[in-house]
């Protein structure tokens, strides 16, 4: 019965590819997960009988960064 809080979240990714030859081409990829860096806590703590009932004690994860680079030949 208990409701939390709704998600608000943005994912961006960017790649950008580079040949070399005809065969051959690097690729580079940023991505970021969570890119505003918005809270999003979890579900309120559904267990009735104990003192920090109906309380939200976690966040879900953080702003993440992630770079790739691949090699195609």
């Amino acid at each position: 019965i208990l409701d939390g809080p709704g998600t608000f979240n943005i994912d961006l990714s960017l790649s950008r590819r580079f040949r070399f030859a005809e065969r051959q081409a690097v690729q580079f990829r940023w991505e970021s997960f969570n890119l505003l860096n918005h809270s999003n806590f979890n579900l309120p703590e559904n267990q009735v009988d104990v003192l920090n009932s109906a309380t939200i004690t976690q966040a879900k994860t953080q702003r993440v960064f992630q770079f790739g680079l691949r090699l195609e030949f």
